[in-house]
C-alpha cells in the first residue's frame, strides 16, 4: 500500500513538470547501492530509468534525506553483520543526477532514520539519529 501510495504521489508531481523533462528521484537499496533515477514524460507516456548508481554510503543504506537548494543527499548507512558502526554520508547532486560523496562520519550500528537540521544561522546541518538496537537518539554535526 505504501509503495502504491508514494508512486501515486510520485507519478502526480511528474504530471506537473513539463513534457519531455525529467525528476530526479533517490532510491536505497539493502544491497549497498543508492540509485538516482529519471522519470521522463513523453505525451501520456511515464518511463523511469536508472541514471547513476554509487556503494558509497556504505554496505546497508537505510534512510535518504534531500536538501534540495543545496543539491546535497545525506545518507543514513545501517552497518551490517558483523558491523560494530554505521555511518552518515553526503553526496554533491550533479545536474546528471551522479552522486559524488562529499563526506563520511561515523555513526552508531542500526540506526534506523535521520532527520537533518539547521544548526545555527550560519547554514551548518546538524542530524538526529534514531537507533534501533539501543533504543535512543544521537545528535551530531552532518557530513
Amino acid at each position: 500500500m505504501l509503495s502504491r501510495l508514494l508512486l501515486t504521489s510520485v507519478l502526480s508531481s511528474a504530471l506537473l513538470t513539463p513534457p519531455g523533462s525529467a525528476q530526479q528521484l533517490f532510491a536505497a537499496h539493502s544491497d549497498g547501492n543508492v540509485s538516482t533515477l529519471a522519470l521522463r514524460q513523453t505525451g501520456n507516456i511515464y518511463n523511469l530509468s536508472v541514471t547513476s548508481v554509487t556503494k558509497d554510503c556504505e554496505v546497508n543504506p537505510a534512510t535518504l534525506n534531500l536538501d534540495f537548494s543545496q543539491r546535497i543527499l545525506y545518507c543514513l548507512d545501517r552497518g551490517k553483520g558483523s558491523s560494530t558502526q554505521g555511518s552518515l554520508n553526503s553526496f554533491s547532486i550533479g545536474d546528471d543526477g551522479k552522486l559524488s560523496r562529499i563526506a563520511r562520519v561515523s555513526a552508531p550500528l542500526s540506526g534506523v532514520a535521520a532527520e537533518y537540521f539547521d544548526a545555527g544561522g550560519n547554514g551548518a546541518r546538524a542530524t538526529a539519529t534514531e537507533v534501533l538496537l539501543a533504543s535512543t537518539v544521537w545528535a551530531t554535526k552532518a557530513p
